[in-house]
């Protein structure tokens, strides 16, 4: 028992030792509330002439300062030895604080602070416009207790043409005015700044393309955090700040991306090359020569694009009256700029065929055609990203009458000219390296694979599969709007094979003279 007395006595002791007296300045007249983190015991001034000590509470204590200028130390005690110590400085009157401090604040080079007498205090009013010289008014105030500060904080001239030479920097327009209207309305990649003085509070709006443009703008109000309430702070070192009211958003339009596709080689060339040694026409024949030359001779089985200046409907008629007839009929998809699903377009249909590898030789229902996956969105008003799956399938013939399914795919990533054209290659190696010579007369009769053959019948031609693209921005107030997960499926041209249904009717009647022996089909 006594070896714990011991030890609180000492540890009393100890906490009045190592106390660290908190200095408080005051001038005559002046009263100030101490608070202590303990119930109050007593207390004790050195000197009962500069200070009158009062208890207002279990916890607290009113300081008057005396008509005397000198010092007095406190000493508060409380429960299990707890201590507080003060040290109180009563300075001269009121006004030769007054003018220390206005010479403090013109020395610091804040002249729109400006201090005056109010009641019992010194009260200091303005707007201060710049970040540093708000740092350095708050330095100067510490070291005066008896002021009150009332000076308001806006952002200066300085301080929003650094946010807009940031903002530009990175890509954007600046306006200092806040947009109106319906958000889909504001004008892309132009960021409004507008501040609201009652408020306190910097409007940020944007209308993006793409995520990485809304990051940009984040990270560019970040740079002003100094200044600019991002978080929605609520602790006192946040309570001078501006509050950021940010209305950031990608803009997410439906693109209508129309898609044909054509199969071309060296003879379809020359038809252009003759059209483009006549002369350079309104939609700049030499050029889509010179393009579809380039992506005919592509190597290997490489994808490679390039655009023109002309529209999808406009770059299909002219290969059309050019005399390349294996161009397919006009399709399209509906893409929401960057949604995560995406669309998909189709063209193809199924036929009833002998499967090649199987030992009952019956037939059965095989799909064929083209699939494009399309991901992507805008990057400017002028320029789609997009990223796209090809995929190709088609029914070869083998030797002993039995068909082949064959399937090839090509991914790539392309910039696409909103309202151009862009012309892709690939799918060459495909048919030449599975067809057998001896099927090459029957090719005709295979949809997709037909349009590699020479018209002679003789060959398998050096032609090369190009898709057509054009993105469009579809105005959804106008348009109305469209179901994105919707799968367009359009059936390829047979020209002369006979047709899924046809195959059905056959496959039926040869169920029906089952029991009369076999029946001879053509299936070719």
């Amino acid at each position: 028992m006594k070896m714990k007395q011991m030890l609180a006595a000492a540890a009393a002791a100890l906490a009045v030792w190592t106390a660290q007296a908190e200095e408080i300045k005051l001038v005559k007249g002046e009263m100030q509330e101490i608070n202590v983190s303990f119930g109050i015991k007593s207390y004790t001034p050195s000197n009962k002439d500069v200070v009158r000590i009062e208890k207002i509470s279990e916890t607290a204590l009113r300081v008057t300062a005396l008509n005397k200028e000198d010092r007095c130390d406190l000493e508060v005690r409380g429960d299990m030895g707890a201590v507080a110590k003060y040290e109180i400085i009563v300075e001269g009157d009121i006004e030769r604080v007054l003018k220390v401090l206005k010479s403090e604040l013109e020395a610091s080079g804040i002249p729109e602070a400006e201090a005056k007498i109010f009641g019992s205090s010194v009260r200091v009013d303005g707007t201060v416009k710049s970040v540093r010289k708000w740092e350095d008014l708050l330095k100067v105030l510490s070291n005066y207790p008896i002021a009150r500060n009332f000076v308001r904080f806006e952002p200066g001239e300085e301080i929003l043409l650094k946010m807009k030479k940031s903002l530009e920097q990175s890509g954007f327009a600046v306006e200092f005015k806040p947009f109106a209207g319906d958000r889909e309305a504001w004008k892309a990649n132009t960021v409004a700044l507008a501040y609201e003085r009652v408020n306190r509070t910097m409007t940020v709006q944007a209308r993006v393309w793409t995520p990485e443009q809304q990051a940009k703008i984040f990270e560019c109000l970040k740079a002003e955090s100094r200044w600019l309430d991002t978080a929605g702070k609520t602790d006192a070192a946040g309570e001078w700040q501006i509050k950021a009211n940010v209305q950031v958003f990608v803009s997410k339009p439906v693109i209508r991306l129309s898609m044909a596709y054509m199969a071309i080689g060296e003879e379809d060339l020359e038809r252009i090359g003759n059209m483009a040694a006549q002369g350079d026409g309104p939609f700049q024949i030499n050029g889509i020569f010179d393009v579809l030359k380039n992506l005919v001779h592509g190597s290997g089985h490489s994808t490679r694009n390039a655009s023109i200046g002309a529209s999808l409907g406009v770059a299909t008629r002219f290969v059309a009256q050019s005399g390349i007839s294996r161009v397919s009929e006009t399709g399209y998809t509906l893409v929401e700029s960057w949604d995560e699903k995406g669309s998909k377009f189709k063209s193809g249909g199924t036929r009833f065929v002998k499967v090649y590898g199987r030992d009952v030789a019956e037939l059965r229902e095989i799909p064929y055609g083209y699939t494009i996956d399309v991901k992507g969105g805008l990057s400017d008003e002028k320029t789609m990203k997009a990223e796209i799956d090809f995929g190709m399938s088609t029914l070869i013939p083998m030797d002993d009458e039995t068909y082949d399914r064959k399937e090839d795919s090509s991914k790539l990533k392309l910039s696409c000219p909103v309202g151009r054209t862009t012309f892709i290659s690939g799918f060459k190696s495909l048919v030449d390296k599975n067809t057998p010579p001896s099927g090459i007369p029957y090719l005709r009769n295979i949809p997709l694979v037909n349009w590699f053959v020479a018209d002679s019948g003789k060959e398998v031609s050096d032609r090369r599969l190009i898709v057509m693209i054009c993105p469009e921005i579809v105005d959804s107030s106008v348009e109305g709007t469209f179901d994105t997960d919707k799968e367009i499926n359009l059936r390829v041209r047979e020209e002369g094979a006979k047709s899924t249904e046809q195959r059905k009717d056959e496959k039926l009647a040869r169920e029906r003279e089952e029991s009369s022996g076999w029946w001879p089909w053509n299936w070719f």
